[in-house]
């Protein structure tokens, strides 16, 4: 009898434990306004992983903060930039590649394009658009459109006639609304709503126009090979979107590859019909028990930034054909610092790889299928 009423008191005891908490938890709901939509991922195959980034080098022995993209000049200089704001060059038909400071662009350089006159043009989070000359002078381009700030410049892409492509990721999470964060694209995630946009700017022109709005975290950019559309990672939804530029369709989105294995990154043309995709590893515990669940969305949101970042994503590289979204190749294997690929550009017969959580753009030689025939798209 003493032991049934020790249970029958220790379970009341639990009980309004567990009331307390669930009070306490929906009261510091209703005075948030994070409002996460829930959402369940599709099913995607994981297939076999190769080892073909474990060759993987630096490109020079200079240690740098999280440099994510990289774009290399006709004179064969790659860029990149760094968390402090810094752009950093290297000549690589030097014997001994070094890194130097090239220019400071403040913000945090994340997607980086080289275009005519080998002006490097760089999507600059916090920032919005900048240029910088040959010669390291920096200048700002844009930073709001049609009344909106940048908050999120995240990537770009650049076709012949000097027109940019840049996606702005997040139209509510960026330094200056959550302050320094090790990773943004988390709390978006985490919301699961579509904050993003890609905006169109011509550079001789100087004129802006939003293209598309309610993107799911609009990430890496590239232009088609018939120039009539642009496709865009969608990171927050393992998808790549196309966008459609040309009249009566400018605007319209269809989705292109969806359940991705893997978080996209970065996205770059090749110029053949080929695009380069760098991706992270798809988390089962996040797509099962997390992303369903508005609960669970709740808690996760509160965890410290440290547990996003105390271990950084292994992930991988793969070719894709821009017109029908198959994946013709697939890179894995990555140790070190290319163990988390966030951008690869091809130049030379080298991949050349950005990381936004290691300290080194890599470089490798990897037998990516020449000559590529695509068909017309429709």
């Amino acid at each position: 009898m003493k032991l049934q009423i020790v249970i029958q008191r220790s379970s009341k005891a639990v009980a309004a434990l567990a009331a307390i908490f669930v009070t306490a938890f929906a009261l510091m709901v209703q005075s948030s306004d994070f409002r996460p939509a829930t959402w369940i991922p599709g099913p995607y195959s994981q297939g076999a992983r190769n080892e073909d980034l474990s060759g993987a080098r630096p490109v020079a022995q200079e240690i740098l903060s999280g440099p994510e993209d990289v774009a290399v000049d006709s004179r064969g200089r790659v860029f990149t930039g760094t968390v402090d704001g810094i752009i950093w060059r290297a000549d690589l038909t030097a014997g001994t590649p070094r890194f130097e400071r090239f220019a400071s662009v403040g913000g945090r350089p994340l997607g980086l394009v080289i275009g005519a006159n080998d002006i490097l043009y760089v999507a600059n989070h916090g920032m919005g658009l900048r240029a910088v000359s040959p010669d390291g002078e920096v200048s700002s381009l844009l930073t709001e459109v049609a009344g909106t700030p940048i908050l999120f410049a995240n990537d770009l892409a650049m076709d012949v006639d000097g027109i940019i492509y840049l996606s702005d990721s997040s139209s509510r999470y960026n330094v200056s609304t959550i302050g320094v964060q090790g990773t943004y694209g988390v709390p978006d995630l985490l919301e699961g709503r579509p904050f993003g946009r890609v905006i169109r700017f011509d550079t001789r022109s100087r004129v802006a126009s939003v293209l598309a709005t309610r993107l799911y975290f609009p990430n890496g950019i590239a232009i088609s090979r018939d120039r009539r559309s642009i496709v865009v990672a969608e990171t927050n939804r393992y998808r790549l979107s196309r966008i459609w530029l040309d009249a009566p369709r400018t605007g319209e989105r269809e989705t292109l590859v969806d359940n991705l294995k893997g978080s996209a990154d970065g996205l770059t043309g090749i110029g053949d019909g080929r695009m380069l995709l760098a991706a992270y590893h798809r988390s089962l515990v996040l797509d099962e028990s997390v992303l369903p669940s508005w609960l669970m969305r709740h808690v996760v949101a509160r965890l410290p930034n440290s547990f996003f970042t105390r271990n950084a994503p292994d992930g991988f590289i793969c070719v894709i054909d821009d017109h029908t979204g198959e994946v013709l190749q697939e890179f894995h294997g990555g140790t070190e610092e290319a163990a988390a690929p966030a951008n690869a550009v091809l130049w030379n017969g080298e991949l050349f790889i950005g990381t936004l959580f290691a300290s080194a753009v890599t470089r490798i030689e990897l037998p990516i299928a020449l000559p590529f025939t695509q068909t017309s798209a429709n």
